[in-house]
């Protein structure tokens, strides 16, 4: 009898011990992922909010960045535009200058630009009931000592920067490279950017502002692409990042938690590339750094995924982007809320209790050791009948 007693606690003790080793740890997520709800509460992780900005506007950002730490090449991730030649169209040369930090409340006030011109018909600076661009500017953001406009309809996303740039479609005589001027003005460390579709057209509004007191933040700018994939079709990640010393990232990754079901079942950290822009001449090059660095993965589960890049600068300092919570990305029709709209940021982090080295998860630590000790607790009598029964003999 103690013999079948001992056996099958060892048994229940082996079960226990397999289980802990192959169990996932599923975390699980919210249903509501924090979508487009106007009424949703606003998170402060690098300015992001709910409903700000919005994946089109995103984009903008990291092209426009992209762009401003290489004036001498115009970077486009599909590559359906040609590289941006230096010294093009009215002869103006531009030097790097540093990225732009993503600003919530020139967001607001470019948001309502593009609207109110999509909406009342007209394509001005000024709004369409006549009110100066900078009146509106201030009614959302205050305290700069300079500040200006870019606008534009009927561009695809994807064709923003690169049509401002390229001045297209620019008819003005008295600012001819004006769009270039904004964009790689140096005096400009804050942008707020308006992309939205009003009655079937695009609409889109850059407003730019210089504060004495703001800093170049150390990621200022995170995407993936295309904006929604197929299972087993790779999806692209690129952050920019800045060092004011001069320095490299030591260390640059994108982490991503794969959903399946709406469980967050597994984590995977990728090391992430770097393409550094270097500029024509060695007269011209910064005194800082920047960089874009690039990761592409082959999505295999469907679902409505999470990410968020990690940086450990030189100093040994670590900087995630967004500071809270994670980006998403999905696969197929997933990450829309209940109105079709695309969800992409959510208030959640990867959180997984223990991640091996390939990415898998291993086993919650504590329930471990526990396991361990039932084991020899069941291993140590059936050790001790065997030396007996030895014995006896």
């Amino acid at each position: 009898m103690k013999k079948i007693v001992y056996l099958t606690t060892f048994i229940l003790a082996i079960s226990l011990y397999s289980q802990e080793i192959s169990s996932w740890g599923p975390y699980y997520i919210p249903q509501e992922m924090y979508g487009e709800e106007e009424t949703a509460p606003e998170t402060d992780g690098n300015n992001y909010s709910p409903n700000y900005p919005n994946y089109e506007e995103r984009y903008v950002l990291w092209d426009l960045n992209r762009s401003r730490i290489a004036p001498h090449k115009m970077p486009n991730d599909d590559y359906q535009h040609s590289q941006f030649e230096y010294c093009t169209n009215w002869g103006v040369c531009f030097d790097p200058v540093k990225p732009l930090n993503y600003n919530l409340e020139l967001s607001r006030a470019a948001r309502f630009h593009s609207y109110d011109m999509g909406d009342n018909g007209c394509f001005q600076h000024e709004s369409c009931d006549g009110t100066d661009t900078f009146t509106r500017i201030n009614g959302y953001y205050s305290g700069y000592s300079t500040a200006g406009e870019n606008i534009g309809m009927g561009s695809q996303y994807t064709d923003v920067t690169w049509g401002l740039i390229n001045e297209h479609n620019n008819v003005s005589t008295q600012h001819p490279d004006g769009h270039r001027q904004n964009i790689y003005t140096s005096a400009f460390n804050e942008v707020g950017l308006g992309y939205l579709i009003v009655n079937g057209k695009p609409y889109f509004t850059e407003d730019f502002g210089g504060k004495s007191s703001v800093s170049t933040q150390t990621v200022t700018a995170g995407i993936h692409f295309p904006q929604r994939v197929n299972v087993g079709t790779a999806i692209n990640f690129s952050a920019i990042f800045f060092d004011d010393g001069d320095k490299p990232a030591k260390a640059a990754k994108v982490i991503i938690g794969i959903m399946e079901n709406g469980i967050l079942s597994r984590k995977t950290e990728l090391l992430m590339d770097m393409t550094e822009y270097t500029t024509p001449t060695d007269e011209k090059k910064p005194t800082w750094f920047a960089a874009e660095y690039k990761k592409s993965l082959e999505i295999q589960e469907k679902g409505c995924h999470l990410y968020r890049f990690m940086f450990v600068k030189d100093s040994g300092t670590i900087i995630y982007y967004p500071e809270e919570g994670s980006l998403l990305f999905g696969v197929g029709k997933d990450c829309k809320d209940a109105t079709g709209s695309p969800i992409i940021y959510t208030t959640d982090e990867i959180t997984i209790e223990q991640e091996s080295s390939d990415g898998g998860c291993t086993f919650n630590s504590n329930n471990q050791y526990i396991s361990l000790l039932f084991l020899l607790f069941a291993i140590t009598p059936i050790v001790l009948i065997r030396k007996k029964i030895n014995n006896n003999r």
